[in-house]
């Protein structure tokens, strides 16, 4: 099946998009992961099973060939989950103390931005154009 050139922008749109967000999704989780670090947070007995079966459902949905091509191994995932657990956790603690919803601290979120112009930080560009968000083939 042939491609428009007008589909084929519109991929390369939607994956530096998508490329975008993952980086402003990354930021958002280390602000409030740091943020849980400094408050001292802890994930509950039932957070902890909850992420737990997050992570494992994560891991087995990958398959044999999607865990190799991750590169790190499922013990590894562990710390990934953990802070990306206590980033949430921190996220819905701060904007119940600022008296809004929980969304107000999403990526998108009006209250999150204003949160992130307090914060500075630096993407490797070197490294992050190294990271393969898909590839177009045109036949």
């Amino acid at each position: 099946k042939m491609t428009d050139v007008s589909e084929i922008m519109s991929m390369c749109e939607q994956m530096l998009g998508t490329k975008s967000m993952a980086v402003q999704m990354a930021v958002h989780d280390v602000i409030f992961y740091d943020m849980a670090v400094k408050e001292d947070a802890a994930l509950t007995e039932e957070e902890r099973i909850y992420m737990e079966n997050r992570k494992a459902d994560f891991w087995s949905d990958l398959e044999e060939e999607g865990q190799k091509r991750l590169g790190i191994q499922e013990e590894e995932l562990e710390e990934v989950f953990l802070r990306m657990a206590l980033a949430q956790k921190e996220q819905q603690r701060y904007a119940d103390a600022q008296g809004v919803d929980y969304r107000e601290y999403n990526v998108n979120g009006d209250s999150y931005r204003e949160l992130l112009k307090t914060h500075t930080y630096e993407i490797n560009d070197a490294l992050w154009d190294r990271l393969d968000f898909g590839k177009i083939t045109v036949n």
